[in-house]
C-alpha cells in the first residue's frame, strides 16, 4: 500500500492519504474427481499428492477407513470421501489416475482417496466468501468457473 503524503501548509503538518493500490488476494483450487464428480479443494489444505500404494487394513476399523500405508516415516490414514461425505456415486476402481490426496493438519495424518488429480484454478477470495450454500456439511458451497459449477470441499468437516 501506497504511504500518505506528509505536506506542510501554512506551517502545519497536514497528512493527506493517497488513493491506495488495490490489493486482490487469491486463493488456488485444484480440481479433484470423487466418484465421478469433480470438485474443488483448496491447494492450500493439501499437504501432498500421493500415488496409490498399498493399504494396511485396521481391524475393527469404520468402513471409511480404507487403510493406513507409511509415507515418509509417517503413519496416513487413507479414508474413502465417498463413504464419510455420505456421497451418492462410488470411487472409480483403482487406475493410474488414481491418487492419495494428503491434507494439511497438525494432528493427523489423513488423506483422501480420489479418482483423479485434474488442474488448478486460481480465483479471488472474495468469490470464496459468496459460495452459494451447499446442503452437505462436507462442502463449503457452490462455485462456478468458466462456466462450470463445482463444490468446494470442507477440509475442516473432516476432521470434525
Amino acid at each position: 500500500m501506497q504511504e500518505a503524503e506528509k505536506m506542510e501548509v501554512d506551517g502545519a503538518l497536514e497528512v493527506s492519504a493517497s488513493v491506495p493500490e488495490i490489493d486482490v488476494s487469491h486463493v488456488e483450487l485444484m480440481q479433484i474427481s470423487i466418484a465421478g464428480e469433480p470438485v474443488l479443494i483448496a491447494v492450500s489444505d493439501v499437504s501432498e499428492i500421493i500415488r496409490l500404494q498399498p493399504l494396511s487394513v485396521v481391524p475393527m476399523a469404520p468402513d471409511h477407513l480404507l487403510g493406513v500405508c507409511n509415507v515418509h516415516g509417517q503413519i496416513l490414514c487413507v479414508i474413502d470421501p465417498c463413504r464419510v461425505m455420505r456421497l451418492e456415486g462410488k470411487a472409480a476402481p483403482d487406475s493410474p489416475a488414481s491418487r492419495f490426496v494428503s491434507l494439511r493438519h497438525k494432528v493427523m495424518n489423513l488423506a483422501l482417496r480420489v479418482d483423479a488429480v485434474s488442474e488448478l484454478f486460481r480465483v479471488q477470495e472474495s468469490e470464496l466468501a459468496e459460495l452459494e450454500k451447499d446442503s452437505n456439511a462436507f462442502f463449503r458451497g457452490t462455485i462456478s468457473i468458466e462456466g462450470c459449477s463445482y463444490r468446494v470441499i470442507d477440509t475442516a468437516a473432516l476432521f470434525a
